[in-house]
């Protein structure tokens, strides 16, 4: 999959809008890597640099896209929301209830409302609501882990 295609398209080809986009999520899977210990090899200073790319994304980046400059008003609450989604659908894992479990795993990819208020910013309602479809779509035939697999892995490190 061309992911800076997709991006483009989810940005309705405004392309500082799908750069931000790209970085938004070069950022949420990079620290979700951190909170899950996941993609790490072993490597002698593997973790400092995600740790540096990450904070420079974060605090360089991103802050100087255009389109993260025009709608930073839009977008701050977004973020709050996400990121207080994303530590419920953490908690959420360490659960013994199976329906926590299921909650835990649609949580966590939240995130991808991002690319729905992105759509929405740069093509309105229409494009939004189809990116939307798209992004969930997306993500959910690209991602590896089933809830089964999902779940089974949250009960080893729990």
């Amino acid at each position: 999959m061309n992911w800076a295609e997709k991006y483009l398209s989810w940005a309705n080809n405004d392309s500082a809008a799908a750069q931000f986009l790209s970085h938004f999520f070069e950022v949420m899977q990079g620290m979700d890597d951190f909170a899950d210990n996941d993609q790490f090899t072993g490597e002698v200073g593997e973790r400092e640099r995600l740790a540096a790319r990450m904070i420079g994304v974060m605090l360089i980046e991103i802050p100087e896209n255009p389109f993260y400059r025009a709608n930073e008003g839009a977008l701050r609450p977004v973020f709050a929301v996400l990121l207080h989604q994303w530590s419920l659908a953490n908690k959420l894992a360490r659960s013994n209830r199976q329906q926590d479990l299921v909650f835990a795993y649609v949580l966590r990819t939240i995130s991808i409302q991002i690319a729905t208020v992105v759509a929405h910013l740069t093509g309105g309602f229409d494009h939004a609501n189809r990116v939307t479809e798209e992004a969930y779509a997306t993500f959910y035939e690209t991602d590896p882990e089933t809830l089964e697999s999902w779940v089974a892995e949250q009960q080893e490190i729990t």
